[in-house]
């Protein structure tokens, strides 16, 4: 096989203007099981905590302060992920590794959490697990625009957002569904939603490893360039990022800053996005125990 050969699509190109909808599908299952796996762990971690940790006077705190593990490692990781995505070099693409590894290292610490009964132990899963998805969370919407022609990007990101969404959806069903079944034994009946959640993220892998064939990028599995470089969203052709887009700053901040100083109406909506999230966020981490303790107690 020739250098030129290594490089060629190994899918079919898009047809301008349209949008192959069965790979729009496939490639939002990434982050279907981005939401899949956030929607039940900030459901059920709450709660595997609070039988943890003892009465305290700052109880609450301390569970905040865990489930919010995963917003500052995001904060730190995943521009620096997704800036290394883009430079990467590999046989398989420059998203794929980066998929794989973070679904399979996230899945088996994800399994992991319910089997620790101490609070240094379940934290420490918590961190790796935090950890993992942080290295595919950004690249699991970045692949989207890859594989997508720039005029029908935005339909194309409104499907992905639907099949994330509705991964989220069932994870917020699946303790439902666990209720269903009577006299489990107890290490069963915490650990069982969080088996079917990574049988799940490991199906939508797989599907991904056979139906997408990301246009090689190297030679190598995986290895970092000095440059980034962009993908035709046609024709699935590697192209070299203009030198004026080339961002130096491997963590990409300093884009970010850019943007701040130069274009305000960007700068407030990204602040916009920021606040929701927050809020949304401050919610979602602590929905399950505010049911638990306040909403089902007046019933």
């Amino acid at each position: 096989m020739t250098d030129i050969d290594l490089y060629n699509p190994r899918m079919r190109p898009n047809i301008p203007n349209r949008m192959h909808l069965g790979r729009t599908l496939v490639l939002s299952f990434a982050f279907f099981t981005v939401l899949l796996a956030w929607s039940y762990f900030n459901f059920k971690v709450p709660l595997l905590l609070d039988e943890i940790i003892p009465a305290l006077s700052g109880k609450d705190t301390i569970i905040g302060v865990i489930m919010a593990i995963d917003n500052f490692l995001a904060i730190i990781l995943q521009p620096w992920f997704g800036s290394l995505s883009d430079r990467t070099q590999s046989r398989f693409g420059r998203r794929i590794p980066y998929i794989t590894l973070g679904t399979l290292f996230s899945t088996f610490f994800f399994v992991a959490i319910p089997l620790m009964q101490t609070i240094a132990g379940i934290v420490a899963i918590i961190f790796l697990f935090d950890l993992f998805m942080s290295i595919f969370r950004a690249i699991s919407i970045a692949i989207l625009p890859d594989y997508t022609p720039d005029s029908v990007r935005s339909k194309a990101s409104g499907i992905q957002q639907f099949i994330a969404n509705f991964g989220g959806v069932i994870g917020f069903l699946i303790p439902t569904l666990i209720g269903m079944f009577h006299g489990l034994p107890p290490l069963l009946e915490r650990s069982l939603g969080f088996i079917f959640c990574a049988v799940l993220m490991i199906l939508m892998l797989l599907l991904q490893l056979i139906l997408i064939k990301e246009t090689p990028t190297g030679k190598t599995w995986w290895a970092i360039g000095s440059h980034a470089f962009d993908i035709d969203s046609v024709t699935f052709r590697m192209q070299e990022r203009p030198p004026s887009e080339q961002e130096q700053n491997v963590f990409g901040y300093r884009l970010i800053y850019k943007i701040f100083r130069s274009d305000s109406s960007m700068a407030y909506m990204i602040m916009t996005v920021v606040f929701l999230y927050l809020g949304f966020a401050s919610v979602e981490a602590f929905f399950s125990r505010f049911a638990l303790q306040y909403m089902f107690t007046q019933f």
